[in-house]
């Protein structure tokens, strides 16, 4: 097992505390490597056949990764818009303005739950506007602040981050609605992973969810199967 990635959120200011965290996860379960490159292509990393962990988000595990992966579980976050081992994406528009499934929306990727499958659900039909793709929430989040979009979906740990850390990033902008509760980002390892893997890897991210600094936002670790992601398997791409 060569390859580990975490997390799906690449803040600056996070890095090391994410190192932090991976170096105890380390320290509780043997033969993992040290994390890929800070950037490197998560996409790659998910399909590498030497994975040995990441964080995934949910609709590329249900809809290519399922049966190349095992899910070990997910971290719990502390924000407003998280329950449990749950969250519920941020609709995001400038205040003083109601979009609909006509106005040009800001989207990270096609492939992201939060930020086009969400939005889809939020405007429970096929989406009529003009889409522009960012790449990233915080970019999304700049569009629609600028003008150049007029609505996105935010993924809630995003979100949350930017209220505590950035606030400025939302000047401007108010939350009109949200996503449908889902299972949060899951953390995953090899297919060919054991069960007693796959419980040293559980106990291992439990004990360092509960030492992780507090910046990361980490409330604790639920343990979740793929059948737990079903919810998601369910939502319909727009």
């Amino acid at each position: 097992m060569t390859t580990a990635s975490l997390p799906m959120y690449p803040f600056p200011e996070w890095r090391d505390a994410i190192e932090r965290l991976w170096d105890d996860v380390r320290a509780r379960c043997d033969g993992l490597p040290p994390l890929a490159p800070w950037g490197a292509d998560p996409v790659e990393l998910w399909h590498d056949p030497e994975l040995a962990v990441s964080q995934t988000c949910g609709w590329p595990l249900v809809r290519g990764l399922a049966e190349r992966v095992r899910v070990v579980g997910t971290f719990r976050y502390r924000t407003s818009n998280w329950s449990g081992d749950h969250y519920r994406a941020v609709v995001v528009a400038r205040d003083g303005e109601r979009p609909d499934a006509r106005s040009t929306a800001a989207v990270n990727g096609r492939d992201s739950l939060s930020g086009w499958i969400s939005l889809g659900w939020w405007a429970d039909g096929p989406w009529l506007g003009e889409i522009v793709e960012t790449g990233a929430h915080l970019a999304s989040l700049d569009a629609v602040r600028d003008g150049i979009a007029d609505v996105a979906t935010i993924d809630a740990v995003t979100f949350g981050y930017v209220e505590r850390h950035r606030p400025e990033v939302l000047d401007g902008l108010v939350v009109a609605g949200h996503g449908p509760e889902v299972p949060c980002l899951p953390i995953i390892c090899a297919a060919d992973a054991s069960d007693e893997r796959l419980a040293m890897l559980r106990d291992a991210f439990a004990a360092a969810a509960a030492n992780a600094d507090e910046m990361l936002l980490i409330d604790g670790f639920s343990p979740l199967d793929l059948d737990d992601y079903a919810t998601v398997r369910a939502l319909t791409a727009r």
